[in-house]
């Protein structure tokens, strides 16, 4: 007899074919998302940690773009003129 699936394996699975969905269409960002959340269910999932590492690794010029403006934004103040002497929009 089947035994029903419990909401955090039915979670799983939908985050799966989350990610599944995102890779086969190279949204990369969106699949790391999803893989993190499954993550937090299966923290110790040795393909999960091995997927994770490969899209990091694909990823990783995209991310320190990333980092690079939010580095910039924490730097500004509000009021405060950029060199060219106008303000920020």
């Amino acid at each position: 007899m089947l035994e029903p699936a419990s909401n955090r394996s039915i979670l799983f699975r939908m985050l799966a074919n989350l990610k599944g969905a995102c890779l086969k269409v190279g949204e990369g960002l969106r699949a790391l998302r999803a893989l993190e959340r499954m993550l937090v269910l299966a923290p110790a999932h040795p393909g999960l940690l091995r997927d994770r590492g490969l899209l990091l690794f694909e990823l990783e010029p995209l991310r320190r773009g990333d980092a690079k403006i939010w580095s910039c934004t924490r730097s500004w103040r509000p009021g405060e003129r950029r060199r060219s002497g106008r303000a920020w929009p």
